[in-house]
């Protein structure tokens, strides 16, 4: 855009809408805005909340149960002189 700039103009701010633009924000964006409301309009998103529904999304079943459990196991011992070590190496 070239001087004379409009009053909305801030040259330090991005749009993110716009691959990053300079010139506005997305909060301040009126394509964004109005391709928003088109979704919005086509029912196409929905920013309103709604509770959980059991009977369009049912929890699992719980027949098949288990338990998970941690086995305690015994430590190997380290060697760590290379002088005790008495395998030969092979070839």
């Amino acid at each position: 855009m070239t001087p004379p700039y409009p009053p909305y103009y801030d040259a330090n701010a991005k749009c993110d809408y716009h691959a990053g633009s300079p010139g506005h924000n997305i909060e301040n964006c009126k394509a964004f805005k109005y391709k928003v409301q088109e979704l919005i309009d086509r029912k196409l998103i929905s920013f309103k909340e709604e509770g959980p529904n059991v009977k369009t999304n049912p929890l699992p079943g719980h027949a098949s149960s288990s338990v998970n459990a941690i086995e305690e196991v015994e430590e190997l011992e380290l060697v760590k002189d290379v002088s005790k070590i008495r395998t030969p190496l092979s070839m």
